[in-house]
This record gives structure tokens, sequence and C-alpha cells, in this order.
């Protein structure tokens, strides 16, 4: 029967460490529960789950056709040299390695030639661990003449055990792990398999960092794989899956909600007022609006994704509202003509700017609030109110400057 070799230890991995509040009480609690874990475990590891979390592609990599390099070669590449290759692009935080062929080693451990130097398979297994604690942990399997001992690790580490010194001997001096067992270089047995694009190969999840975006990181690996993929020709690097095509089809909808949006709404001003000119007028608030807006974003490091277009969406129909109370207030004040139509726009633009602004701060003020509502919803909502409130300030500069300087170049009459 097969028994654990002193307990199975985790592989280390990098640690994304927490901030604030919620790494001290995770750090608490695991201090709480140390005492009563086994004392040869590696240090627990904090991992911090985030939008980031998801992996922005997934690369396959498999031999070329017709190659006579195997897969657990193309394991080895993968976990080092493409790995590494990858890490250096901007935007990229970690790179994770799967679709099983990991690196084994065996140690076949003869039960004779343990008893010619007095020795016994726990004790190699003691010594081996002792040597080199980094060393995960493996399995001692019992056979009729020998014993197996199991390691992960890549062919680098075979010379470093044949080294390993299990014993001193008066007479002979010491005796090496290569004097008791033969030493095989392997690949574990497959627990996990991955097919890319119908071929089996080894996956590469492409994660981004925290405060990287996803077009940015996606653009940069773009423009690294040609270079990857000419250092190792007999390898094929393909996207199995990628993040982008979701993120440009939503981006592409969104464009056309905000241009129907648009559209929608300089309609629904023209059936109202039913006058081009003055329907004209009110439209030219809309990209003044957008540019203004997208310009704040551009400043405070915001991207254009699926929150802050909807952000955009909604402030549409309240500044056209905003621009159209500007217009017919003005237009009152020129109806009787004893005023000029410049003096008609300042005094008609001054009448209701006070009442403007009570409403624009009143929104202002509803959105605010929601930009610190903590926890998750906060990553959300966030740039929703904070784009919203960057459409309303151009906005009012639209309506208040803007639209007033405008209104006497369509004072002409309107054919309808």
């Amino acid at each position: 029967m097969p028994r654990e070799l002193g307990g199975r230890l985790p592989e280390k991995a990098p640690c994304r460490h927490l901030s604030g509040a919620a790494v001290t009480d995770v750090n608490a609690a695991l201090n709480r529960i140390l005492p009563s874990l086994p004392s040869d475990l590696l240090p627990p590891g904090i991992y911090r789950v985030s939008d980031a979390t998801a992996p922005v592609q997934t690369l396959a990599v498999s031999p070329v056709p017709g190659s006579l390099m195997t897969l657990s070669k193309v394991r080895q590449i993968c976990d080092n040299e493409i790995q590494e290759a990858l890490l250096r692009v901007p935007g990229i935080a970690d790179v994770e390695v799967f679709g099983g062929y990991l690196p084994e080693i065996r140690l076949i451990v003869s039960r004779d030639r343990l008893a010619q130097y007095g020795l016994s398979a726990d004790q190699v297994a003691r010594v081996i661990y002792a040597r080199n604690r980094n060393i995960p942990s493996g399995m001692l399997l019992s056979r009729s003449e020998e014993q197996v001992i199991t390691i992960r690790g890549e062919r680098s580490l075979h010379n470093d055990l044949a080294d390993i010194v299990l014993a001193r001997d008066g007479r002979d001096g010491a005796v090496y792990l290569r004097d008791v067992a033969d030493i095989v270089t392997t690949t574990q047995e497959r627990r996990s398999f991955f097919r890319g694009n119908s071929r089996p190969s080894i996956g590469l999840n492409i994660l981004r960092g925290e405060g990287a975006s996803v077009t940015g990181t996606l653009s940069a690996l773009e423009k690294a794989l040609p270079g990857i993929r000419a250092m190792f020709p007999d390898l094929v690097v393909e996207v199995a899956d990628t993040q982008g095509e979701i993120i440009d089809t939503s981006v592409s909808n969104l464009i056309g909600a905000l241009r129907d949006s648009v559209l929608l709404t300089v309609m629904v001003i023209f059936l109202i007022l039913a006058r081009i000119r003055t329907t004209l007028l009110a439209a030219v608030s809309i990209p003044f609006t957008f540019f203004m807006t997208f310009a704040g974003m551009k400043l405070i490091g915001y991207e254009l994704n699926i929150v802050t277009m909807t952000a955009i969406i909604l402030a549409v129909g309240l500044l056209v509202d905003d621009a159209i109370v500007v217009i017919e207030n003005i237009d009152r004040h020129a109806a009787p003509g004893n005023k000029s139509l410049f003096q008609a726009s300042v005094d008609g633009t001054q009448e209701i700017f006070l009442a403007d602004f009570a409403g624009t701060a009143t929104t202002l003020a509803v959105l605010v609030p929601i930009i610190f509502v903590g926890g998750y919803s906060q990553k959300i909502l966030r740039p929703l109110s904070v784009v919203w409130i960057l459409s309303k300030r151009p906005g009012l500069k639209a309506y208040r400057f803007k639209t007033p300087s405008s209104r006497p170049f369509f004072a002409e009459p309107d054919p309808f």
C-alpha cells in the first residue's frame, strides 16, 4: 500500500498581497490555527480574488505538425522560457501554465543496495527533504525488490539529487543517493488535459495586473506574440480564448446604442419643436458634451467600457433637456421684438440659470454618495457616477455659454 512521504506539501506560489483591514483579519485567522498545523508545511499564502483574476486570454502551445517534440518538452518550455517572456510584457502580472505533463523525477531505490549500506527508504526520504525543504513531497511506493520515490521537478534537479549525501561510511567515504537509487526523469500521472483548437496542447492563462486595463494588456500581448513565435519556430502558439472579442462586441453594441439614442433624441426634439434650426441648436450641445467628457475621462485615467458608456448614454437626455429650456426662454424674451437676439440670449439664460443650476446640483448631490458606497458595488457604481458627473459639468457649460452664444446664428425664419 502506498503511503505519504512525510505529508504532501503545497507548491509555493507568488502571493498577491491584500491591503487594508482584510489582510489583518486573514493573517489573524491564520495565526490562530498555525499551531495546529504540521510543522513541516510551507507558510500559507494569501490570494486576492478580484476582477483581474479571470484570464484576459488563453494561449494554446503545441508542437508543429510532424515535429518529434513531445508535450512534456513543450510543458518544460512553457514553464520557463515562454512564461518568462510573457511576464516581461507590460500589463501582464502572472501566467498560469496548465494541461498536464508536469515533470517528475523518480528515485528507484533498490532494497539490496540499501541493505548493503545499512540504510532504509525512510532514511533516504528524510535526508532528501532535510537537504532541500523546497522540494515538493512525493510518494513512497513499495514493490518486491525496490521502492520508488517520486518528486515533482525538472531535469535540472536530476544532478542535484544524485549528489545528495545519505551517510558517511568510514571505510568507503560518503554514500550518495546515486549509489542506492536510479534517478529517472519522467512526467507525472496526468490529472488534467487541454485541447486548444482541436489539438492536444499546453495551456497558458494570461492574467493582467489589477491596475492594468484589459484592452491595453491584450494590445501589448498582440505585439509581443510574433516575437515569441519567432523564438520558438518548432511550436505553434495560438489564441484559444480571449476577452477581446467580448469587449469589442460589447463596445460596438454600446456605440450603436449611443448613436441611436442621439438620433432618437434629435428626432423627438424636432417633432415637439417643429423647427429645424432650433433642433440643430439643441443638438450642438451633445457632441460638445461628449468631447469634454472623454477629455475628463482621459485625465483621470478612466477607460471607455460598458459602465462608462452606459453613464454617457443615460446623460444624453438630461443634457438636451437643459439646452431646450434655455432655447425656449431665449425665444420668449426675443418674441416681443424689443430686444436684440444677443440681449435676449443673455437675459433668457440668466433668468433660468439659477433654477437649472439647482437641478444640476441636486443630481450631483445624489450621485456623490454613490461614489463611496463601498464594497464590490463601488467598483461598478463609482465609474458610473463619476462619468455621469463629468458629463453634467460640460453640459452645464454648453447650455450656459455655447447655446446662448449660438442662438443668434439660428435666428432666421424656418421654412416650416
